[in-house]
This record gives structure tokens, C-alpha cells and sequence, in this order.
């Protein structure tokens, strides 16, 4: 503990880079817990919630109360509420695409962030950019292949695009559009906009999809918040900027391959030549993508 909270204090490249790293590695296993809870018999909506909302409780303290962060924090607020109904998506995408391909969708956000960015930021696209899009979209069609998955399975692939779109928003509001939150602020606002969007439908529900239905149950929704959002979030918000956005998102897309290898060792699903593919041009694209700049 006190090595990372000498690297929150005292910028330290390597150490940073390894939390980011870590924290990611962190984000790529949400479907380990995703399928246990789905299987559980709880909605994609109520497991979003218990994702983002623990969040929130931890962070809720550090809500920006100043006037002057008013604009930043409403900005972060509705970008977190597109996040949460593009994360509600991806869940239910997951329960029935293989995790290679859903993670090929997912991790296409840096090519949003680059359109984002040239629309929000008004910032020019680099050949550098518009190859990276190119790789992405040669990526999303190597995974949507005829052969590769069925038709019920490529119309949940296409369902999952609003979580990339939503997350790569969200990145461009981060690091571009709230210069005057803190970390601390910044996953507070996000947490709060992602449980606004959520809570209307989970209040809709069946009790019986929302509360899970025994300790063991309790016990992994508790785990995967802890694990796959609330302390992973805030060591990636906090280890980040120390890195620079661009490595940052390098070290993002260990993502991929850890939802591959989570589907391919727990789930039985096979990892062919097509998914290997797919991975490799993703990650391409993701080192070719230049990064929003910040104000």
C-alpha cells in the first residue's frame, strides 16, 4: 500500500505503468463474473448496477460541490450515463457471442475516441488515425465473418457497439473535458451518471433478477465490483496520468487477450485462426491511434 501511495504522490514511470497494467488486466476479467451472475439468474441491468454502484458509495464523498466544477462534472455525469446503458448491452451480448469476438467489438474504442475527438476537440486526423480505423474495421469484420459466429450471435456483436462508443466518450471527457475534477471526482461523476441510467430499469424488475438468491451469489457480485471496478478504477484514474494517455492506453489493451484467455480456459471456447486475427489488428490499431490531448 505504501508503494502506490507513493507513486499517487511522487510520479514514478515504471511502478505507474505496472498499476495501469494491473487495473486493466482487472477490466478484461468482468466476464468471468458476468456469465457466473447471468447464470445466477440475475438481469444484465442488475449486474451493472452492482458494478457501478459500489462505486459510487466509495466515492460518492468526493462529489464536486464547487460551482466553478459545475460544467466538468455535467459533462462526466452524462457521458457515465451512456456508459451504463452501453455496459447494460455488452452484458447481455456476452451471455450468448463467444468472448474472443465481443472483446474484438469492445476494444474498437480507440477508433471512436479518435472520431470523438475530431468532432468534440476539433482535432485533425493523422494518417496515423485513419489506418488505425481502417484496422479496426478490417478487425470487426474478420470477427463477424460468415462462418465464424451464427446470425443470432452477429446481431449481439452489433448490440454491443454502444459500450466502445459510450467508454471511448467517456475518455474523451476524462482526459480533455474536466480539467478541474480530481480523480477521486471524475470516478464519483462517471459512477454517478452510469447508476442514474441503470436504476429506473432495475426498479422495473422482478425482485428475483435483481436480488441474487443466496450468499454465494452475494458474495461474487461483491467480488467483481471490488475487483473488476471500484479498486481497479481508481488505481487506472489516479496511475494514468503519470504515464501519459498514450501508453495508458497501450497497457489498456491487455484487455483483449485476457477476456480470450477467460473464455478459452473457463468457458471451453475455441480460439482459432480468425480470432487471433482480429486480436492482432485491434491491438495494431491500438498502438497506431494517437491519444485525445488533454486542455
Amino acid at each position: 500500500m505504501s508503494a502506490l501511495a507513493a507513486t499517487f504522490r511522487y510520479p514514478n514511470a515504471g511502478l505507474a505503468m505496472a498499476l495501469v497494467v494491473a487495473a486493466s488486466l482487472c477490466f478484461g476479467i468482468v466476464p468471468l463474473f458476468a456469465r457466473w451472475l447471468l447464470a445466477a439468474g440475475l438481469s444484465p441491468e442488475a449486474i451493472a448496477i452492482y458494478r457501478f454502484g459500489l462505486t459510487l458509495l466509495v466515492a460518492l464523498p468526493f462529489f464536486p460541490r464547487q460551482s466553478h466544477k459545475l460544467r466538468s462534472a455535467l459533462w462526466l455525469i452524462g457521458a457515465g450515463y451512456l456508459m451504463g446503458l452501453g455496459w447494460t448491452t455488452y452484458v447481455r451480448a456476452i451471455e450468448i457471442v463467444p468472448l474472443a469476438s465481443a472483446g474484438v467489438i469492445y476494444m474498437s474504442y480507440p477508433l471512436f475516441v479518435v472520431v470523438f475527438s475530431r468532432f468534440l476537440l476539433r482535432q485533425a486526423m493523422t494518417w496515423r488515425a485513419l489506418l488505425a480505423a481502417a484496422l479496426v474495421v478490417l478487425a470487426a469484420a474478420t470477427a463477424l465473418a460468415p462462418g465464424a459466429i451464427d446470425g443470432e450471435q452477429a446481431m449481439a456483436l452489433l448490440l454491443c457497439l454502444p459500450a466502445p462508443l459510450s467508454f471511448a466518450l467517456v475518455i474523451i471527457v476524462i482526459v480533455s473535458m474536466s480539467p478541474r475534477l480530481n480523480a477521486m471526482e471524475r470516478i464519483c461523476c462517471s459512477a454517478l451518471g452510469a447508476v442514474a441510467a441503470l436504476l429506473p430499469g432495475v426498479l422495473a424488475q422482478d425482485p428475483a433478477s435483481v436480488l441474487p438468491p443466496d450468499a454465494e451469489t452475494w458474495f461474487l457480485g461483491a467480488v467483481m465490483a471490488l475487483a473488476t471496478a471500484t479498486l481497479p478504477q481508481i488505481v487506472y484514474v489516479m496511475a494514468s496520468p503519470q504515464v501519459g494517455p498514450a501508453r495508458a492506453a497501450v497497457a489498456g489493451a491487455v484487455e483483449l487477450p485476457t477476456m480470450m484467455m477467460v473464455g478459452w480456459l473457463v468457458f471451453g471456447e475455441s480460439l482459432g485462426l480468425p480470432e487471433a486475427l482480429a486480436a492482432g489488428l485491434i491491438l495494431a490499431a491500438i498502438l497506431l491511434a494517437p491519444a485525445a490531448r488533454s486542455e
